[in-house]
């Protein structure tokens, strides 16, 4: 499926990106172990990545978040002001 995926990233995060021909975003999730070690720490990741998708209004994208270990020290604040930034610039990459 995500063959001809593009994608962005940060420090914290890299998405790939897909368009689809849907008029609704569909949001994957992959946290590693090797990237964070304990099982809350994932959670915490995949509930931010969640709700920060949730109150963007991005359309006809198929998206895989997966995270670098520099989130692990990350205050929750800085990740999603990190997310914002990357959502803005995938609002502007993948219009249908």
């Amino acid at each position: 499926m995500f063959s001809n995926a593009r994608s962005i990233s940060n420090k914290y995060f890299v998405i790939r990106y897909q368009p689809n021909q849907l008029e609704v975003s569909r949001l994957g999730t992959a946290v590693s172990k090797k990237a964070v070690r304990t099982s809350i720490q994932r959670n915490r990741l995949k509930r931010i990545i969640r709700e920060s998708f949730r109150h963007e209004n991005l359309s006809g994208c198929d998206l895989v978040v997966t995270v670098r270990s520099a989130v692990v020290n990350a205050d929750n604040r800085v990740l999603y002001q990190s997310l914002r930034k990357l959502w803005q610039e995938l609002l502007s990459r993948c219009v249908n």
